[in-house]
C-alpha cells in the first residue's frame, strides 16, 4: 500500500473516531451541565495525539523521552480546555488565570464540570494515541465503523430518552451533521482499503480518463464533505471573525472605491439627485444603494458570491495545508541524510504538471492540423484524423460514404460540412474530376468549421464516452 493511501486512511479513521467520541462528549456534557464541550479543543487534543505519536515512532528514542514529551503537550492541551471553561479575559500565556481558577470558591457542580472536561480531554488524547498505532487495513476500518455505528445508535436512544423522560432538548448540537461526517469518512476509508494497488487494473477503451477524473472528484467530494460537516462550528466561527475583520479593514477603502467608480462611470450613466444639493459622490452612493435586484438576478448574485467565496476559501485552505505539510516535512528530516526523499511541494507540483499535460494533450487532439490541405484526398485524410481524435476512427473495410454516415450520426451539428468533404473526395477519386478549384474553397471552409471551438464540447464528449 502506498504512503499517500495510508495517510488518507489514517485521516478517515481519525475523522470516524473523532465524530462518535465528540458526539458522546457533547451530549453528556450538554445534558448534565448545560455546557457544550468545545469542538476545537476536541480536534486539537485528538489531532495532537495522532501527530505526536506518529512523530515519535521508530526514531530510536528512549521511552522516558517519549512519555515526557507526551506529558508536556498533554498538560498544555488540558490547560487550553480549562482556559475555555474559565471564561477569563486574560491571555492564555499568563498563569494568573489558572491561579484564580483554582483559588475562587466554587460549588461541587462546577468542580465536577472541570473534572469531567479534563476526563474527556484525556479520552480524546488516548483515542488519538491508540489510533496512530493501529494498522491501516480493512479489519481496522471495519472495527472502527462498527464501533461508530453502535455508538451513534446508543447516542440517538439516549437523546430520545432525555427528550421524552427528562424534557431535555439538545438544541445546541446537531447529531445528524456529526453522523453525516462519520458516514462520509467511513465510505472514503472503505474505498481506499478495497483498492490497495495490488495486481494489474485494466480499463475499458476510452474510459480510463473519465474514470480517473470521476474517482478523484468523488474522493474529494466525500472527504471534503466529511471535513466540512465535522468542522462546521469551527468554520462558522472563523467565517464570522473573517467577515468582521474584512469589514473593519475595508471600511477606509470604501470612499476611495466610490471615487474611482465616480470617475469612470458616475458622469455617464448614473442618475443625478433630484434635489441637486448632494455632491457627485453622494449621488453615486444613493444610486448604488437604490438599485433593487429582482427575480433570478438575486439568485445569480448569491450563487456567484457563494461560489467566489468557496473557491477563495478552498485555495487558501489548500495553500495553508501545503505550507504546513512542507514545514512538518522539513522539521522531520534528519540532518546529514543523503536522500531525504521528495518534498511535499515537489510531489504536488509533479501532480499539477501531470494534470496540465493531460489537459494539454486533450486540447492538442481537438485542434486543427497546421498543414493546409491542398487536394480532396488530403482533405479526406484530415477528416479521418478529425474523426479519430473525436473518438470515431475509420474502419479498414469502410468506404468514405459509410464513414461519413457514421460521422453524421455522431455529429449531426456539422453534417453539411462532412457531406461537403465526402462529396468532393468522391468526385475527385471516383469521378476522375480534376477541375475542382471552385469547390475546394468551400471544402476548406467546411474543414475549418469542423475544427472550430464550438464543436469541441461535442467532440470531447464523444472522445470520453465512446
Amino acid at each position: 500500500m502506498t504512503a499517500w493511501r495510508e495517510n488518507l486512511i489514517l485521516l478517515t479513521l481519525w475523522g470516524m473516531n473523532l465524530s462518535w467520541l465528540y458526539g458522546w462528549a457533547a451530549v453528556l456534557m450538554l445534558a448534565g451541565f448545560g455546557r457544550l464541550f468545545p469542538q476545537s479543543d476536541a480536534i486539537m487534543l485528538s489531532g495532537l495525539a495522532v501527530l505526536l505519536t506518529l512523530f515519535t515512532r521508530r526514531r530510536g528514542w528512549r521511552n522516558v523521552y517519549i512519555v515526557g514529551l507526551h506529558l508536556v503537550v498533554l498538560i498544555l492541551a488540558c490547560g487550553a480546555v480549562l482556559y475555555h471553561f474559565a471564561q477569563t479575559g486574560m491571555p492564555f500565556y499568563r498563569v494568573v488565570w489558572l491561579v484564580e481558577l483554582f483559588s475562587r470558591p466554587k460549588s461541587p457542580g462546577q468542580w465536577l464540570l472541570l473534572g469531567v472536561a479534563l476526563g474527556w480531554g484525556l479520552a480524546f488524547w488516548a483515542a488519538g494515541t491508540r489510533l496512530a498505532a493501529r494498522p491501516r487495513n480493512h479489519i481496522t476500518i471495519s472495527n472502527y465503523f462498527d464501533a461508530g455505528i453502535i455508538a451513534f445508535v446508543l447516542l440517538h436512544l439516549l437523546e430520545a430518552i432525555l427528550k421524552t423522560e427528562g424534557g431535555i432538548v439538545l438544541t445546541e448540537l446537531s447529531l445528524p451533521r456529526i453522523f453525516l461526517a462519520f458516514f462520509l469518512f467511513g465510505v472514503v476509508a472503505f474505498c481506499l482499503a478495497r483498492c490497495q494497488g495490488q495486481g494489474r487494473s485494466d480499463f475499458l477503451v476510452g474510459f480510463r480518463g473519465i474514470g480517473v477524473v470521476l474517482g478523484f472528484a468523488s474522493l474529494m467530494l466525500a472527504l471534503g464533505g466529511g471535513l466540512i460537516a465535522l468542522f462546521l462550528p469551527v468554520l462558522t466561527a472563523a467565517a464570522k471573525t473573517g467577515v468582521a475583520v474584512l469589514q473593519t479593514v475595508s471600511a477606509p477603502a470604501g470612499a476611495l472605491l466610490v471615487k474611482i467608480l465616480t470617475f469612470f462611470f458616475g458622469h455617464a450613466r448614473m442618475k443625478q439627485d433630484q434635489a441637486g444639493t448632494q455632491s457627485g459622490q453622494d449621488a453615486l452612493l444613493q444610486t448604488i444603494t437604490g438599485w433593487q435586484l429582482e427575480g433570478w438576478l438575486v439568485l445569480l448574485q448569491e450563487a456567484l458570491l457563494v461560489l467566489t467565496i468557496g473557491v477563495i476559501f478552498l485555495l487558501a485552505l489548500a495553500l495553508t495545508v501545503l505550507v504546513g505539510w512542507q514545514l512538518v516535512w522539513w522539521l522531520a528530516q534528519k540532518t546529514g541524510k543523503a536522500s531525504p526523499g521528495p518534498s511535499p511541494w515537489r510531489m504536488v507540483w509533479a501532480m499539477i504538471v501531470k494534470i496540465a499535460a493531460a489537459f494539454a494533450g486533450k486540447l492538442r487532439r481537438l485542434r486543427r492540423p497546421s498543414s493546409r490541405a491542398a487536394d480532396p484526398v488530403q482533405l479526406y485524410r484530415t477528416l479521418t484524423i478529425w474523426g479519430e481524435r473525436s473518438g470515431l476512427a475509420l474502419l479498414p473495410s469502410e468506404t468514405p460514404s459509410q464513414y461519413g454516415s457514421r460521422l453524421i450520426r455522431r455529429f449531426p451539428a456539422v453534417q453539411d460540412e462532412i457531406r461537403t468533404i465526402i462529396r468532393i473526395h468522391d468526385e475527385a477519386v471516383y469521378g476522375q474530376r480534376r477541375n475542382l478549384s471552385c469547390q475546394m474553397e468551400k471544402a476548406r471552409l467546411s474543414n475549418r468549421r469542423l475544427h472550430a471551438p464550438r464543436v469541441w464540447p461535442v467532440r470531447l464528449k464523444s472522445l470520453l464516452f465512446r
